[in-house]
């Protein structure tokens, strides 16, 4: 029989958190590539994206593009620095998170 002793259970506890903090760092840098590669779409060509209604928020798809390359490079860099293990970007991936998850459906027709 195991005996969980403190020490046993805070290495667990460890695991688990840098488990996930390896996790939400190749996401958010997987997400962040994504969002470049999308905003150079937007930029590039008005061939990759059809317009099929109105948004509600009326910017010009070189613009959405834009937003879309600026802070997908700020979601890529700071998922690194998470993946570094950097107290600032830990803090900046949860507010960058949240404003690239907004940013998604307000670009949506």
């Amino acid at each position: 029989m195991v005996q969980h002793t403190a020490s046993t259970t805070h290495a667990r506890q460890t695991a688990w958190a840098t488990g996930g903090m390896a996790f939400a760092g190749v996401l958010m840098m997987v997400g962040g590539i994504i969002g470049v590669l999308n905003g150079i779409a937007g930029i590039a060509t008005n061939n990759v994206y059809v317009r099929v209604g109105d948004y509600v928020y009326q910017f010009s798809l070189a613009t959405w593009g834009w937003i879309h390359l600026i802070v997908g490079a700020l979601v890529a860099i700071t998922g690194w620095g998470v993946l570094q293990g950097l107290e600032w970007a830990r803090w900046a991936g949860v507010g960058l998170a949240a404003l690239y998850m907004i940013l998604y459906f307000m670009f949506l027709p």
